[in-house]
């Protein structure tokens, strides 16, 4: 596409309504200036580079990733506001960023996926795959590798914005993945509390997930970012997001990037155990309308399947992404448990 067109297209139209008429094509541009200094290029369809004309300070380089489930709108429509502001001006660009639409292909039909979850092919998972979130999330590896080699910075940070598919006693909150040896950052926990977030599970292995990805592949603080409950595009309420999404404007402008560390006020989560569905004689005994962070009386059973069952231990088990519909092998919930901030986090540092 011409790159004046396209500045012209994204303008009138906005980066939700090309990346949906483009679908799956394969699209780039030069580099087209914008209003307030600084440039931008489309690298894919639903990929979209920007760089300041001049950081100074290299303090921060950041991806804002959306739509890795096609039905998850309000995340979608928060990169689509962020890439307006930029190109009317209303946003002075400060930090290079890597503003992501994930599952075209799903989003164009509001469904999770086409095919398969491509929040499990992250990590090599989509190898041997041939389809398309398979292909789509190599390429994203791709695209986030680059970006975070070619603007190296002392943070480099990851919002993966998601909703979830079922309501949750805590409206939103953040995955912080297993961080592969490196201690949990505190001034990172404390910037998603300034985002919103009400409550934060720390990851307890590696997994196949985008933000996990970024945190293992790249070094990034990456986080999956829950922001309340599915709904069809334009039926949001964007003032539920107002934290959010002046938080990630204001980085965008160079400001509230860093932080003194404090113990965080949320409650924070650890896993007590992966339910997994093991043959096709599981059953799941968690109704579809039970919200996350559901607890349950001790002795209650969650599952059973060929392998033995799955009954509750302790009064302060929830239960995180419980999903009967995965096929044999997967995750059908997270049991989880609260735990005491001071133990898990020690000593107030922001270990950047």
């Amino acid at each position: 596409m011409m790159s004046s067109n396209l500045f012209q297209a994204l303008t009138l139209d906005g980066f939700l309504a090309v990346t949906l008429t483009y679908g799956e094509q394969h699209i780039e541009s030069d580099w087209i200036p914008l209003p307030q200094g600084g440039r931008f290029r489309w690298l894919d369809n639903g990929v979209l580079l920007a760089e300041p004309h001049d950081q100074p300070e290299k303090t921060l380089s950041l991806v804002i990733s959306s739509g890795i489930h096609g039905n998850e709108t309000a995340p979608i429509e928060i990169v689509d506001e962020l890439v307006r502001k930029l190109l009317g001006g209303d946003i002075k660009l400060a930090v290079p960023v890597l503003l992501i639409m994930g599952n075209v292909l799903a989003m164009q039909v509001q469904q999770r996926f086409v095919n398969e979850n491509m929040n499990r092919l992250f990590n090599g998972k989509h190898a041997g795959k041939t389809h398309y979130e398979a292909h789509r999330a190599r390429q994203l590896e791709d695209y986030v590798k680059t970006f975070f080699r070619a603007y190296d910075a002392p943070i480099k940070r990851h919002y993966d914005l998601h909703t979830a598919i079922r309501r949750s006693h805590h409206e939103k909150f953040a995955i912080y993945p297993y961080p592969d040896g490196r201690p949990w950052n505190l001034e990172e926990i404390n910037h998603l509390e300034c985002c919103g977030v009400n409550a934060i599970l720390l990851g307890h292995q590696p997994s196949s997930t985008f933000s996990y990805f970024s945190s293992h592949a790249c070094a990034a603080y990456g986080f999956t970012v829950e922001l309340g409950q599915v709904k069809p595009f334009g039926q949001n309420d964007m003032e539920r997001f107002r934290a959010v999404r002046e938080q990630l404007a204001s980085w965008l402008s160079g400001d509230n990037i860093r932080r003194s560390p404090k113990l965080p006020k949320v409650p924070v989560y650890s896993v007590e155990k992966e339910l997994i569905r093991r043959s096709e004689d599981f059953v799941f005994y968690v109704d579809d309308a039970v919200p996350n962070f559901t607890r349950f009386p001790v002795g209650t059973c969650l599952m059973k399947d060929a392998e033995g069952s799955y009954v509750v231990q302790h009064e302060d088990e929830a239960i995180v992404f419980p999903n009967k519909n995965v096929p044999v092998g997967q995750r059908v919930g997270l049991i989880v448990r609260p735990v005491d901030a001071a133990s898990v986090f020690g000593t107030l540092s922001s270990n950047h």
